[in-house]
């Protein structure tokens, strides 16, 4: 079953329409220059309706909204038919990746590992591999390599974007002379990220947001994207508000411009990080206490870039430091020693932080599910009735 409706209907009863969602498929047809926040699992079709968004949603595969996708993700097409695959050892910069690259609406799979990536491309015809540069056990150059010597016919054309936290001068020659097609610096920026996917998929697979807007809409949406790249959505702010007191040493709002804005994204992002961040914290330490510099390099140099994804630049900045006195010929053993404990502490009250928050969070929005009211059926059927007189 499914129920389409005008945004000024919907408007007149959010939250009903938005728990009738949960039972049925709610479709809302509104215009393009209608801006409302839209929650639960409500789909969208902007006016007029066009061929590829109508039957994707018929079909039930969720809503192709070309305005609103291009204008808050900084995507500036589709690929529903591309298969991606993400390679990484940290599931925070996974999960990062996989948000940036969900507004395509790609087909994407993700592993933490070379080892993993290998098996996967034997079985999967995929477009391209984003493929992370340092990772223990197998690299991103040896499973590149090893990849490139497979003789399946579908692995030939394959491309694989190197993404790397290091992005230095000589970069991409570097990275193409090592076997890959291109290069991707970490954290990802969406423009970035935007060219890249667009120069490597191919042509047939892309589907332009031109087929649906018109050159003057195309034009207000780019000027609205940067105006609101490095803010949330306007029924996010005073949530924002709370997190930056709350959560003071990180900066929010550079983390909200790499997310395009998406508040939504980066909160899951802030609670995962928290959770993995313990095991990764005690790694670090074994890593030190053990003096296994290599292990310790690839931790520190992991925590860099995640710790920009949610906007903890102190910390980013000391985990470059370590990472770099690591790494040299022979490691700065006092650099390390000297600082270990500054990296090890400031990565736990930051933890800390966030796991308080989201507990305040859960335990507010426990307090409020009391206070909802409870409808019947009946209730219900009448409610329906009325709005859609």
């Amino acid at each position: 079953k499914k129920l389409f409706l005008d945004y000024e209907i919907f408007m007149k009863d959010q939250d009903f329409f938005e728990d009738l969602s949960e039972k049925i498929d709610v479709v809302i047809l509104k215009n393009r220059s209608t801006n409302i926040e839209i929650r639960g699992k409500i789909k969208s079709l902007y006016k007029p309706l066009y061929v590829v968004p109508f039957t994707t949603v018929i079909n039930g595969r969720g809503s192709i909204d070309v305005y609103k996708h291009t204008e808050e993700s900084g995507a500036s097409f589709f690929a529903p038919n591309t298969k991606i695959l993400l390679v990484d050892d940290n599931q925070v910069n996974l999960k990062v990746a996989e948000g940036l690259m969900k507004p395509y609406q790609m087909e994407i799979t993700t592993v933490d590992s070379g080892i993993k990536a290998i098996e996967m491309v034997q079985d999967v015809r995929y477009d391209i591999i984003f493929m992370d540069h340092m990772m223990p056990e197998m690299d991103g150059v040896e499973t590149t390599k090893f990849i490139r010597s497979l003789k399946q016919e579908h692995i030939r054309n394959l491309k694989i974007i190197a993404l790397t936290a290091n992005d230095m001068g000589g970069s991409k020659e570097m990275f193409i002379a090592k076997g890959f097609d291109d290069f991707l610096a970490k954290p990802i920026e969406l423009r970035s990220l935007d060219r890249i996917l667009k120069k490597w998929i191919p042509k047939d697979k892309i589907l332009e947001p031109s087929m649906t807007v018109d050159e003057t809409e195309e034009e207000a949406i780019l000027k609205k994207l940067k105006e609101r790249q490095a803010i949330t959505q306007k029924n996010g702010l005073a949530e924002m508000e709370e997190i930056r007191q709350l959560l003071n040493e990180l900066d929010i709002d550079s983390a909200l411009e790499l997310m395009g804005g998406n508040m939504k994204n980066y909160l899951e992002i802030l609670e995962y990080f928290a959770q993995v961040g313990v095991d990764k914290k005690n790694l670090i330490e074994t890593h030190f206490k053990n003096q296994y510099w290599l292990g310790y390099s690839i931790e520190v140099h992991s925590l860099k870039s995640t710790s920009l994804n949610v906007g903890a630049k102190k910390l980013s900045a000391l985990a470059k430091e370590l990472e770099i006195a690591s790494k040299k010929e022979e490691a700065d053993v006092e650099f390390i020693l000297n600082n270990n404990q500054k990296l090890v502490t400031m990565y736990q009250d930051i933890m800390d932080s966030i796991t308080a928050y989201f507990q305040q969070r859960r335990e507010a929005e426990a307090g409020d599910e009391d206070k909802l009211p409870v409808i019947s059926e009946n209730e219900l059927v009448e409610k329906l009735s009325e709005v859609l007189v």
